[in-house]
């Protein structure tokens, strides 16, 4: 894998990245010519023949008429690569999402950051947990795959649809889940997750969502 940045700032206000993000980058989003970067990237191809790319910019997917251009030029480099896109951009430009993707947009990552609109609204992300949930499903039917970027983890319930079942659902993308940690419908289907590292190699999501009222303490060293 290589790296390529093609953009420094954001224009966005989230407060995990703000004040710091424009005292680094400055206010204005800067953004290199797409002849530049895929000269760049014909460069990296021949001195270190890379099998796949990420695009590290905060957030790749922005300005229309510079994506559509990257769209008619990448196919010269070829490979597969990583980016970020948010979540409202990502139901605004559908059309664009599936043209990235057949060039090569293989990972996408959005910042779901949580699934409490509340807490959206105090990190001031701009974006809703609908716009979550309806991004997630149109990266679904383009067939690329979704990384979920955010602040915390995947909360887990049981509705009232699962009482009696070992199977719960997450709040940030309506994802279901069995015990093992297989997501069996929703936007994340055939994500497993991994285990955490305890006694018993069980999820401790399992444990939590099932037994809400439980207290984990640690011992003191001996």
């Amino acid at each position: 894998m290589t790296t390529v940045v093609t953009a420094r700032g954001c224009p966005y206000k989230c407060a995990f990245c703000q004040p710091l993000e424009n005292n680094h980058f400055g206010k204005a989003l800067r953004r290199r010519s797409v002849d530049s970067v895929i000269a760049e990237l014909k460069q990296i191809k021949t001195l270190y023949s890379p099998e796949c790319l990420m695009i590290h910019d905060d957030t790749f997917f922005l300005q229309r008429r510079w994506l559509e251009e990257f769209i008619e030029k990448y196919p010269e480099i070829g490979l597969p690569f990583w980016a970020a896109g948010r979540a409202d951009g990502i139901c605004k430009n559908p059309d664009l999402v599936k043209c990235l993707v057949e060039v090569g947009w293989e990972l996408i990552s959005v910042g779901f950051e949580s699934g409490s609109q509340r807490i959206l609204d105090k990190l001031k992300k701009g974006t809703t947990i609908e716009q979550n949930l309806e991004s997630a499903e149109i990266i679904k039917s383009t067939g690329a795959k979704i990384c979920i970027d955010g602040k915390g983890t995947l909360s887990f319930e049981q509705t009232d649809d699962d009482a009696g079942s070992l199977v719960a659902r997450d709040r940030e993308t309506g994802t279901t889940w069995n015990v093992a940690g297989h997501a069996l419908a929703g936007p994340l289907v055939g994500t497993t997750l991994s285990p955490a590292p305890h006694w018993n190699q069980l999820f401790w999501f399992s444990w939590s969502t099932f037994k809400p009222g439980t207290r984990v303490h640690q011992a003191d060293p001996a």
